[in-house]
């Protein structure tokens, strides 16, 4: 038999909210390259530079990460058949794994 679950409380203050008083807040910025979100509309390219700018402003640190392969599928298990069918698009040195300029860091769309 299965033990009831017991839902976690919140802290004081808490929402679904960003809450910009917690010290551990941060915006991440998850794999925004364009071989992966090129085909996507231009509504989520527009929510995602809005969450950005409003981090910024409330002085959330946003954090970027890619997603690239090593060559030679070394990292990559067999039985993750997602990533093994999309090794060569996504290894390293494979075009279009660049950041979109839309969600690049601000120091790097103002040039």
């Amino acid at each position: 038999m299965r033990a009831p679950s017991r839902a976690l409380k919140p802290h004081e203050g808490h929402n679904d909210a960003v809450d910009p008083e917690v010290a551990q807040t941060a915006l991440l910025v998850l794999d925004a390259q364009s071989v992966i979100v090129e085909p996507a509309p231009e509504s989520f390219f527009a929510a995602m530079r809005r969450a950005m700018d409003a981090a910024h402003e409330a002085g959330i640190q946003v954090i970027y990460i890619r997603v690239e392969l090593r060559r030679g599928r070394a990292g990559v298990s067999p039985r993750n058949k997602r990533l093994t069918r999309l090794q060569a698009v996504l290894e390293e040195g494979a075009p279009g794994l660049e950041s979109i300029r839309r969600s690049r860091p601000r120091s790097e769309t103002s040039s």
